[in-house]
């Protein structure tokens, strides 16, 4: 599998994004959303009103610490994640507040080779 995503233009500079599905684990709904791709997030976070449409389960409560350094309670839930015809099943992401943004974290770039071309505004994905 090659892909390749147009990066964000809403944000200055241009984000690097991906596509992504997601659905609950068990099969049933599912919904595809733009992910910002994020080296610097441990793990990926949803938002809740995603994770709640797909009916995904909550799995854990822990605590990571945001981009501040501070400590925040958050809820884990698995699901999962398509990326063109690649699937990786039963991914632990955090339920994200707050924000209506998806997160594309380490724990599922890592699965991948990534590349980010910067000047022609374009991210590869290949696994």
């Amino acid at each position: 599998m090659q892909l390749s995503f147009e990066y964000n233009r809403v944000y200055l500079p241009a984000f690097p994004v991906l596509d992504l599905t997601i659905s609950a684990t068990m099969g049933g709904r599912q919904q595809t959303t733009q992910g910002l791709i994020d080296f610097g997030s441990d793990i990926t976070q949803i938002p809740l009103p995603i994770l709640r449409t797909i009916e995904a389960r909550d799995v854990d409560d822990r605590w990571v610490r945001d981009a501040s350094g501070l400590r925040v309670p958050v809820a884990i839930y698995v699901v999962q994640l398509q990326i063109g015809s690649s699937v990786l099943p039963s991914i632990e992401v955090v339920g994200r507040t707050g924000s209506n943004e998806t997160i594309v974290g380490r724990d599922v770039l890592n699965q991948y080779i990534v590349t980010l071309n910067g000047l022609a505004n374009v991210t590869k994905i290949q696994d």
